[in-house]
């Protein structure tokens, strides 16, 4: 009797490893496909001047993220977030401009008919960009990700390392439009909702092959 039930469990054990391993063969290839379009996992950052002459172009919302080169939890999120294939693949996507601003650039910008100078540091503030102060809302934090509507309108500055899921979401949110139907609160439980039926439903699916 002892050999009969472990060999049921063997079993069912062994077409639930099969059945993992064939998921995670598909999602290994969703990875693999979606950074084919990249070179060497490289973003295609635009500089702030450069994408002002674009945006008279071909206006496209903005993505700028601010940094530092001290700035630890910058490092963390370069090294982390903006590895992962998938946000790779959407930052290159073309849906819009993703533009790195270093919090301490010295040069002089002139956004909307204003003028934005490097400050040097003093006793109460540290070295910035007027311009990367200003797009956080003049409070400081690193790193610091600040969206645009594709007319250059801020729409929010979100501060702080964000992981991969965490930064898709958020991103989401504001470069592709979801803020105009949804408000926050409703868009993010609508995503919880949807992570609760897909785990539901993989669970459902270990039971019925292990039935």
């Amino acid at each position: 009797m002892k050999y009969w039930v472990l060999l049921f469990i063997c079993a069912c054990s062994f077409k639930v490893i099969a059945q993992t391993k064939k998921s995670n063969s598909k999602i290994h290839s969703k990875i693999e496909n979606s950074s084919h379009l990249t070179k060497d996992g490289q973003i295609r950052w635009y500089d702030w001047e450069e994408v002002q002459a674009l945006q008279e172009k071909n206006p496209k919302p903005l993505f700028v993220w601010i940094y530092a080169d001290w700035c630890s939890h910058c490092k963390d999120f370069k090294d982390t977030t903006l590895q992962d294939p998938l946000i790779v693949k959407k930052l290159n996507s073309g849906d819009f401009y993703p533009v790195k601003l270093n919090f301490e650039d010295k040069r002089t910008f002139t956004f909307k008919n204003k003028s934005y100078q490097w400050i040097p540091a003093t006793e109460e503030k540290m070295a910035h960009n007027e311009l990367a102060l200003a797009m956080m809302n003049n409070v400081f934090g690193l790193p610091s990700f600040v969206f645009f509507d594709k007319e250059s309108h801020v729409l929010q500055d979100v501060k702080g390392y964000k992981n991969a899921k965490d930064f898709e979401i958020i991103s989401d949110y504001f470069l592709y439009g979801k803020y105009k139907t949804q408000d926050w609160n409703t868009y993010t439980q609508s995503i919880e909702q949807s992570e609760s039926m897909v785990k539901k439903e993989n669970e459902e699916n270990i039971e019925t092959v292990c039935k």
